[in-house]
């Protein structure tokens, strides 16, 4: 089943609804950007991000940060210098105005995608969407965790149909001046969802320049929700709000399941287990699982003063249980 659901008279005209789930609201979270120059400057609002595994890592959109990466010298995607981009995580669903501290903000500390090097003549080499998919880390409380909430996402193994429901959430029209109020407003963020029904699916082409996999769906996902998770009736996340790049009252995602490239950029879940992820694993004598990890190294320390065996398996935090491949 959906993750939540809503009270038809909540709904409003748009056909948005407030979310106020812990589950939700602790990892579905919005995405600002400070000027490095002038830090007490007023972020900006970009859009949404959600968290994937235990780890920090979350999803977003590529539209949603396009404008806030550029290629490193070594080839790789990085922040741009100009531009500090961070979460507002805060620790429970709240009311009325609240104080936003330093301790809110969550820091980037890694960014990852699959991008085209677009050289420019007058500018530096700019990275162009390639794929729409993106992936950050963003640390709960700022420390490294492997204890972080994630939401369960299918990577394979789903494929639309027309007519079928899915529910979208994110932060719509984040922190929108609609009153013309200007920077002295307080920071306003809302998450919200909404639902609606698939009514074309478009698969991936190689030859297009937007080449991911899309769907269609009879709702108005305003901006701030890009980069929020969408989910089948099953509960799980099947992909994330996307560009449109139409007027009108339908809605886009990007689903994972129609191509392979997900499974590149979210390399730490298990494509066909939702909750489950790939992880390094150290063995007792008896076969036990008793370290698990992210870092081979990092296992094979902890494992060397116990004589345990390391071994790659794919794990489940949330009962403990795994699968260890035979041989």
């Amino acid at each position: 089943m959906f993750p939540v659901n809503p009270d038809l008279r909540t709904i409003n005209e748009d056909g948005l609804f407030i979310v106020q789930d812990e589950k939700l609201t602790s990892t579905i979270l919005p995405l600002y950007s400070f000027s490095a120059d002038d830090p007490n400057a007023r972020p900006d609002g970009h859009g949404t991000t959600f968290r994937i595994d235990p780890w920090s890592r979350c999803a977003t959109a590529y539209h949603v940060i396009e404008d806030l990466v550029t290629v490193s010298r070594r080839g790789e995607i990085a922040a741009h210098p100009e531009r500090r981009l961070v979460s507002l995580e805060l620790p429970e669903v709240s009311y009325g105005i609240n104080l936003v501290g330093p301790e809110n903000w969550r820091g980037l500390t890694e960014l990852f995608s699959i991008f085209a090097k677009e050289e420019q003549i007058f500018a530096d080499a700019r990275a162009k969407n390639f794929c729409e998919l993106a992936v950050l880390r963003l640390r709960p409380n700022g420390q490294i965790t492997n204890n972080a909430p994630y939401l369960p996402v299918r990577l394979s193994g789903w494929y639309p149909a027309a007519g079928e429901p899915v529910m979208a959430f994110g932060y719509a029209d984040l922190d929108l001046d609609k009153k013309k109020d200007g920077d002295t407003r307080p920071i306003e963020q809302r998450l919200y969802g909404s639902r609606g029904r698939i009514t074309q699916i478009d698969p991936a082409d190689g030859e297009s320049s937007r080449p991911w996999p899309r769907i269609w769906v009879e709702a108005d996902w305003p901006g701030g929700m890009s980069g929020g998770p969408v989910f089948n009736a099953a509960g799980e996340v099947i992909g994330l709000v996307s560009s449109a790049f139409n007027v009108g009252e339908r809605a886009c995602a990007t689903f994972f399941s129609g191509w392979n490239v997900p499974q590149h950029i979210y390399g730490s879940l298990d494509a066909l287990n939702p909750g489950w992820f790939k992880v390094v694993g150290a063995f007792d004598s008896e076969g036990n699982l008793r370290v698990v990890g992210q870092g081979v190294e990092e296992v094979r320390e902890m494992a060397r003063s116990e004589n345990f065996e390391v071994a790659m398996v794919t794990y489940n935090p949330s009962d403990g249980s795994y699968m260890r491949p035979s041989g």
